[in-house]
């Protein structure tokens, strides 16, 4: 087994719920003396042609929230020096801002 390096472990099941391979995987990964991120959960947004597309709906907060930062994510290093500062309205206004 590798040892000593660092792993992102991308999964479907949720670490909390009933205990499966994927799991145990990443249990005897970080056992076996490996820095392992368990990242759980299923997507809800992606990035398409530059559009944000939902896979679920959110609340009006946390969709503001994933779309800016699939948006800053997506910009060129070069770019995304030069707008480091804007605030997040220059990015993309929502339909309901966050209190």
């Amino acid at each position: 087994m590798i040892t000593g390096r660092d792993i992102l472990y991308i999964s479907s099941i949720e670490w909390d719920f009933l205990w499966q391979a994927h799991q145990e995987i990443a249990r005897r990964l970080a056992a076996a003396g490996n820095r392992v991120l368990y990242r759980d959960g299923l997507p809800v947004a992606l990035l398409a042609g530059g559009e944000v597309q939902f896979l679920e709906t959110l609340e009006p907060a946390t969709e503001w929230q994933a779309r800016i930062a699939l948006l800053r994510s997506a910009m060129p290093t070069e770019l995304a020096h030069q707008v480091a500062y804007l605030p997040d309205e220059d990015l993309n206004t929502p339909a309901v801002k966050p209190q």
